[in-house]
């Protein structure tokens, strides 16, 4: 593989979704800080979409908690988890999909078909 794919969506929904390349593995936690603007990430467990792709969503590391103070909602990123009946109370901040994980722990690229789902769907 030359690349691989993570899908961008940011908690402003005047911001578009983007799709991220990065040319390694190895590279995607440096993605994931810049691309969140943070310095510590936390993700969903293992999801799987109706067609079995599974991918997981990384945010700040408080974006998977309920709110104590301001945070920005992440409308689309939480509508993305309760589509597949993951019941998240709440998603702050921007949020970043990927594949799920191979055998060797590493994250995969997001798969294709829900990564065009997604570019097409959560347009709100």
């Amino acid at each position: 593989m030359d690349h691989f794919e993570a899908v961008l969506i940011p908690a402003d929904p005047d911001r578009d979704i983007e799709v991220v390349l990065y040319r390694k593995p190895e590279q995607l936690l440096d993605v994931l800080y810049e691309m969140i603007g943070c310095d510590c990430v936390d993700k969903t467990p293992r999801l799987t979409t109706q067609s079995g792709d599974e991918f997981r969503v990384w945010v700040d590391d408080v974006g998977l908690r309920p709110a104590e103070g301001e945070i920005e909602h992440n409308d689309r990123a939480i509508a993305l988890c309760r589509s597949v009946g993951y019941e998240i109370p709440d998603v702050g901040g921007n949020a970043v999909v990927t594949g799920g994980d191979d055998v060797e722990g590493w994250t995969e690229t997001v798969p294709p078909r829900l990564r065009d789902q997604i570019l097409a769907v959560l347009k709100f």
